[in-house]
């Protein structure tokens, strides 16, 4: 586990310690095993980790150590699960807009990527139909219009820039969200 790192460990005493094993317990596996544990303690810090306060220290100091490795693996599962499910969500969107670019044209994806970008969308694309919201007029070359669903949900300024953008595609709508 890289969280037991230690720059400290004194080989030679762990050495003579277990060398007086046979000397100690010898009918007792789990004393002989919290003995091993202890030894290895006192020889990472032999200050910190001497007698029973510090052998208690060396095991919370272990299983904080396997926590953060845990933690780490459950971290590391989620990172793999949400790169699945934004790789879903692409692969989802280029179909979308493969399908799109077949009845509209390459002009008009173009167009649509662009509205995309500059409007700092992100997530899963859908075709809806139209809200009802006004649109607002503006110039993305395939398309006069876009509409946007603004909500707010407690920016520092009363706006925190994100909501839903609609773009037209015919007489249904792609939508995606936005946040800025």
């Amino acid at each position: 586990m890289k969280h037991l790192r230690t720059e400290k460990f004194d080989i030679v005493h762990f050495q003579d310690y277990v060398g007086t094993y046979h000397e100690r317990h010898p009918d007792h596996q789990n004393i002989m095993f919290l003995d091993m544990l202890y030894g290895v303690g006192i020889c990472v810090d032999s200050e910190k980790y001497k007698g029973a306060d510090g052998f208690k220290k060396f095991i919370e100091w272990i299983s904080e150590a396997q926590r953060l490795a845990e933690d780490e693996e459950i971290m590391a599962e989620m990172m793999k699960a949400e790169m699945k499910r934004e790789q879903e969500i692409a692969d989802q969107n280029t179909k979308l807009l493969d399908e799109l670019e077949k009845e509209f044209g390459e002009k008009y994806i173009e167009d649509i990527m662009e509205c995309l970008d500059e409007t700092c969308t992100h997530g899963k694309l859908e075709i809806v139909d139209r809200p009802d919201i006004e649109p607002q007029k503006e110039d993305w070359g395939s398309f006069d219009h876009i509409l946007v669903d603004q909500y707010c949900n407690g920016g520092y300024v009363g706006d925190d820039f994100a909501g839903w953008v609609y773009i037209p595609v015919g007489e249904k709508y792609l939508k995606s969200h936005y946040s800025m």
